[in-house]
């Protein structure tokens, strides 16, 4: 048994800190069996030795001849079941009566038998909840030192931004929490000291999807902070077959490793959401504002005017001095590289970024460049195109009006509209 011990804590410290083969759980479990099975028959042969019990007063042999069994019993009968109440109280008071005789001849015995199953069944219990996670829900602040945080929200995604690769048989565990710290000086999160539990495997945040998923948030990175509240994002890769299963986000209040839970650990129940299942899609016109419903980035867009065209003719006030000025213009036309492929669309358009959104330095043209694409139909094909480079007036200041160079079959198009896709959400917005 104690080799047992010994080897199964070995296993513990393994699964603790990686994932183990089928192999080696199987190994353990059988191992395991084993050592409940001794154990079983060294606790049945105690209790019999406590309580004076010696099977070998009973002589089954000589019952079995003076029953005289043969060839003739082997007849059909018939049983009458008649059950005497007052027999049956007397002899239950009766055995009673001589457990009482038995108990006071052998008390020795049964005081050590009782106090052994006592002990072993309020073991039991006590081992079983102190081993329970105690866990608090998504969005409750926790303390931990001097840091004040609260894990918002969490993710599951198979898709890092614009569906770069994420490692073959794996999902990315993302979590956003915030972040405050109540010392003089700031302070950073010690990322040892986090981690994702799912099925008693442990994971520790992959810095790897650190420029992957900017959409989301900004990675940590050791960032220090002060008492002003920071948003960060914290990313885990685990096995796709895990993602349904129960997860819990673990701040260890003490690095060193133990078989047991700490009491002073910090759990959070996480209930992610699956960024990867197409959800509905919302169609939005001219004129109308286009709020974005999801969950991530809570930004809105209006178009109050577009326009395609091979140039467009800005007009503004050129001075010689300040009293000498005359009327001017300004063209913007496609770059030198775009070889009379492309022309300029212009969008007149109000964006906004929601007041919970602090992760992304996002504007109007950015979030085209990103998350926007033309759909538009020519000769009964329909197109798509992204907004790759924007032309910037050098001279006048356009305020909201934005130039984007498209390719210049869009001059030719019956339908045209924007589309909008943050992860699993999808917008379009019909412009012609």
């Amino acid at each position: 048994i104690f080799f047992f011990h010994v080897l199964l804590d070995s296993y513990l410290y393994q699964m603790e800190a990686t994932l183990m083969t089928s192999q080696s759980l199987s190994m353990m479990r059988d191992f395991v069996l084993i050592s409940i099975i001794v154990q079983s028959l060294l606790v049945i042969k105690f209790i019999i030795t406590s309580i004076g019990f010696d099977i070998k007063s009973f002589d089954f042999g000589r019952d079995l001849a003076e029953l005289q069994v043969n060839e003739d019993d082997r007849e059909e009968f018939e049983v009458n079941v008649q059950i005497d109440v007052t027999k049956t109280k007397r002899d239950t008071r009766r055995g009673i009566r001589n457990f009482k005789y038995e108990y006071l001849e052998n008390k020795f015995r049964y005081n050590v038998g009782f106090s052994f199953l006592f002990i072993l069944i309020v073991g039991t219990i006590y081992f079983s909840l102190a081993n329970q996670v105690v866990a608090i829900s998504e969005g409750t602040p926790f303390t931990a030192d001097s840091l004040t945080m609260s894990i918002e929200e969490s993710y599951i995604t198979n898709e890092s931004f614009r569906k770069l690769n994420v490692t073959e048989g794996y999902s990315l565990l993302v979590l956003n929490f915030k972040m405050s710290s109540s010392a003089l000086k700031p302070q950073s999160l010690e990322t040892a000291r986090i981690s994702v539990n799912i099925g008693g495997f442990t994971f520790k945040h992959n810095r790897n999807y650190r420029d992957r998923l900017f959409d989301l948030g900004n990675s940590y990175e050791s960032q220090s902070v002060d008492n002003d509240i920071k948003s960060f994002i914290l990313v885990f890769e685990i096995p796709e077959s895990f993602v349904k299963r129960d997860m819990y986000f673990k701040y260890a209040a003490d690095t060193r490793y133990s078989v047991r839970d700490n009491p002073d650990n910090i759990h959070v129940r996480l209930k992610p959401k699956h960024l990867d299942e197409e959800l509905d899609v919302y169609v939005t016109n001219m004129g109308e504002d286009m709020y974005f419903r999801e969950p991530i980035l809570h930004t809105y867009l209006k178009i109050d005017k577009f326009d395609f065209a091979k140039e467009f003719a800005l007009s503004y006030s050129y001075c010689i001095t300040k009293t000498n000025c005359f009327s001017s213009k300004e063209y913007i036309r496609p770059g030198y590289n775009s070889n009379n492929e492309m022309v300029i669309m212009m969008l007149d358009a109000d964006f906004g970024l929601g007041e919970n959104v602090n992760h992304v330095d996002l504007n109007s043209v950015s979030f085209l460049q990103n998350f926007a694409t033309l759909r538009y139909k020519v000769g009964g094909v329909y197109k798509t195109s992204r907004f790759n480079h924007q032309v910037r007036p050098l001279k006048v200041n356009t305020d909201k009006m934005i130039f984007m160079e498209v390719p210049k079959d869009v001059l030719e198009a019956t339908e045209v509209e924007l589309v909008v896709r943050i992860r699993n959400y999808t917008y379009k917005h019909g412009l012609k």
